[in-house]
């Protein structure tokens, strides 16, 4: 009897020593393409997240928004509207040409509106800032019917619309990006690369859209957020 007590604390003590110290360490891709299999969408239509008020999660990541009850203020949303020849209505969250990147049937919107109170604190983040790392490498982007119709409307020699996003690792900034939707030679008028590599490890980022003409509406559309996450607990 006592050999088999001292025989199963030789083994507890060696199973013990074994994961003494053991954690789970992983880094791997990721790539939002915003493509929900618990999210329906007419053959037209446009989707919020009034279950979670502070954005449009994706893995480690949330795309944020902010809301007023279930009237969407500022920030990213997920549209399902197809620019596909004359289009009427909804327009500001509608992509200039066909559907979302790669052909995909969803994608975002980011909205920048010129009220700082109707934007969130940050435009994305990173939820698990804890126990890992987020690095950013791109992603696509395009104009919505609304600008690209505003801009051949108003735009002059000089105009343009930019959106530019800053990182950040706290309050400190790791970086910033800059792309050129519009100008008065040129229109984005299908899914372009952004290259965000720049930014580096974020935390979170946020987008401001600008431009050089007041009655260019701040809207852009975004697909296939392209990032390398890594965790250890």
């Amino acid at each position: 009897m006592m050999k088999k007590f001292i025989y199963i604390l030789i083994v507890t003590f060696i199973v013990a020593s074994c994961f003494k110290g053991s954690s789970y360490s992983s880094t791997y891709p990721s790539m939002a393409s915003f493509e929900y299999y618990d999210i329906t969408f007419g053959q037209d239509s446009l989707w919020v997240n009034t279950n979670d008020v502070l954005g449009i999660p994706w893995g480690a990541v949330m795309f944020m928004h902010k809301l007023d009850g279930n009237e969407f203020l500022g920030g990213f949303r997920l549209s399902a509207l197809k620019g596909t020849g004359a289009v009427k209505g909804n327009n500001q969250y509608r992509v200039l040409s066909g559907a979302g990147a790669r052909g995909s049937s969803s994608y975002l919107v980011f909205y920048d509106n010129p009220s700082e109170d109707m934007m969130p604190v940050h435009d994305f983040m990173f939820s698990n800032i804890a126990y890992g790392s987020c690095t950013v490498a791109g992603c696509y982007v395009n104009n919505t019917v609304e600008v690209a119709d505003s801009v051949l409307a108003n735009f002059s020699d000089n105009d343009r619309l930019v959106v530019t996003a800053t990182g950040y690792m706290g309050s400190t900034v790791t970086g910033k990006a800059e792309f050129l939707l519009a100008d008065k030679d040129s229109l984005v008028k299908t899914w372009a690369p952004f290259n965000l590599s720049a930014l580096g490890s974020v935390e979170y980022i946020d987008f401001k859209v600008t431009s050089t003409h007041e009655d260019v509406p701040a809207y852009f559309c975004l697909d296939d957020f392209l990032m390398s996450i890594s965790e250890a607990y």
